[in-house]
């Protein structure tokens, strides 16, 4: 809500320099291709001029939803779960395979996981 579209946070975050991407900058309104917003009423509206990160769709996860990338992808490359829970699939996955995590050495606290 306060962002004035300077892109300094973009300039400024770790993961955009080694090619994650989480930051956005929305250079114009968004195009709906039925004519208008369709998908959750919670989500944040998009504005032009600003720049978005992703929240891992927090609105649907609240609701017990999947993050619509991980639900959406139609070859199930991406895994979402609590990484607290031992048994959860996610746990299992990072147990299991060989796995690497992007600026751990950064203190940036990271919770993506890239299986190998």
């Amino acid at each position: 809500e306060t962002c004035i579209g300077c892109q300094s946070c973009v300039e400024a975050c770790p993961y955009q320099a080694v090619g994650a991407g989480v930051r956005t900058y929305l250079e114009a309104e968004p195009e709906f291709l039925v004519g208008f917003p369709v998908g959750n009423s919670e989500a944040p509206t998009h504005v032009k001029n600003t720049v978005e990160k992703c929240n891992l769709c927090y609105q649907r996860i609240s609701e017990g939803d999947l993050p619509a990338c991980v639900e959406g992808c139609p070859t199930l490359a991406m895994t979402f779960g609590d990484l607290n829970d031992p048994e959860s699939d996610i746990s299992k996955l990072i147990a299991e395979r060989e796995c690497e995590q992007l600026l751990v050495d950064a203190g940036t606290g990271p919770c993506m996981y890239y299986l190998k």
